[in-house]
């Protein structure tokens, strides 16, 4: 039958050539195990169907870390409460150590990013998610098991969001309530906490043009900054392609083919995850033969880059510095503008110089206007021909407005 165990008992207990155990005296199934190598840990042995069911041993924790005798025997009646109410502890513990350790935001999130994100989003919105992921939900939401999050640590991450960042704070919301529901539909969680919460009002579209002007003056200075050796042409670019800053910034030389003038866009690189190609213009050409020294281009590696295998990064920097030299010179802009106003004055430009709505989508890899679920599969052009076209028109307005005096004001009738 045994005898107390006790402090004494404990301390007295020296390890052997195989394991052992002490069984208490008191508490029927409570023990001490005591290996070989001199650990000894408080354990309960205990069967969940009475005789005849298979025995179970749970181990209760380690001597001295923190357990004593009489804390590990009160954990023990405990344990036998629970038993007796039909619960294993030792599936307990094995969900405690799942929720703490498994499910662990932290955690739990990188195995959403890379068996969901990775799969359904393209490479270009998966690298944005992953570095809001890093940047906003972790440092709040990291070391919360999933199912202990409440709408209060959500809106915790959302009123860290700057005031200036309404499209970022409506981005968030949306990514956190898609996690949530990827592990309900995994089995993980029962109920997203998002449940019932309302979102981040719509963003009013953004509508800010660049005039002919404004479009002038941003080309004079990117030409005239004498250590933009990058930034320069990756400005002119945005502007002659009409493309989105992140492909432009990711532009490869194994995209570009010189001699049929197109850049080819795989779907990974693409928001629509839909290859693109875009045609390039004469000026577009030139662009790229000052960055690849010469008409026969690299076939391989980054066309922009500060350092040797890094990406294109210092936007916000970039654009401050552009916007002083700008209001320092006698060409200031009348309004505050960003970069992606130059995709829709791109838009809005070629709209003027009459080109085609469904020219002007194919170019910038929107679906077109007209097309739906009915009258899709039947409207395949792809407007390849008119797309060579538009650009080539695009080019020639651009040169014409580096060629007219800064002072001059251009229209397009």
């Amino acid at each position: 039958m045994g005898s107390k165990i006790t402090l004494r008992t404990v301390e007295a207990a020296k390890p052997s050539s195989s394991d052992f155990f002490i069984w208490d005296s008191e508490v029927h199934g409570f023990g001490l195990k005591v290996t070989k190598a001199g650990k000894k840990v408080y354990v309960l042995q205990f069967r969940m169907g009475g005789r005849g069911t298979p025995t179970r041993r749970h181990t209760i924790g380690t001597h001295a870390s923190p357990w004593q005798p009489g804390d590990a025997r009160n954990e023990a009646r405990r344990l036998l409460e629970q038993i007796k109410a039909g619960v294993d502890p030792r599936k307990v513990a094995q969900e405690r150590q799942r929720q703490e350790v498994d499910l662990r935001f932290d955690r739990y999130v990188q195995g959403f990013l890379e068996s969901y994100a990775k799969r359904e989003w393209g490479e270009r919105t998966y690298k944005t998610h992953e570095s809001n992921v890093r940047r906003w939900l972790v440092p709040v939401l990291g070391m919360r098991p999933l199912a202990s999050i409440e709408r209060r640590h959500i809106t915790e991450v959302l009123d860290k969001v700057p005031i200036d960042s309404p499209a970022l704070r409506r981005d968030l919301f949306k990514l956190i309530r898609r996690i949530f529901n990827w592990a309900i539909e995994q089995g993980d969680l029962s109920q997203s906490p998002m449940v019932g919460m309302r979102g981040p009002s719509k963003i009013a579209p953004r509508n800010r043009l660049l005039t002919d002007h404004e479009l002038q003056v941003i080309l004079a200075h990117t030409h005239t900054e004498p250590d933009w050796s990058i930034w320069g042409p990756f400005i002119r670019l945005l502007l002659i392609t009409g493309q989105r800053r992140g492909e432009v910034a990711g532009i490869g030389w194994e995209e570009l083919d010189r001699n049929e003038k197109v850049w080819t866009l795989e779907s990974k690189r693409t928001k629509n995850q839909l290859v693109h190609q875009v045609p390039l213009s004469d000026l577009a050409v030139i662009e790229l033969d000052i960055l690849g020294k010469g008409a026969i281009w690299p076939r391989r590696g980054a066309v922009f880059q500060h350092k040797p295998e890094t990406s294109l990064a210092g936007f916000s920097k970039m654009k401050a510095r552009l916007d002083r030299i700008i209001c320092e010179s006698d060409m200031e802009l009348k309004r505050e503008w960003r970069l992606h106003d130059i995709r829709r004055s791109f838009a809005t430009g070629l709209q003027r110089l009459h080109v085609r709505m469904e020219v002007i989508a194919a170019l910038q890899n929107h679906r077109s206007i007209h097309s739906g679920r009915t009258t899709e599969p039947y409207h395949l052009h792809d407007w390849a021909p008119e797309r060579v076209e538009a650009m080539q028109l695009w080019a020639e307005h651009l040169k014409m407005l580096v060629e007219l005096e800064p002072t001059e004001n251009p229209k397009i009738q």
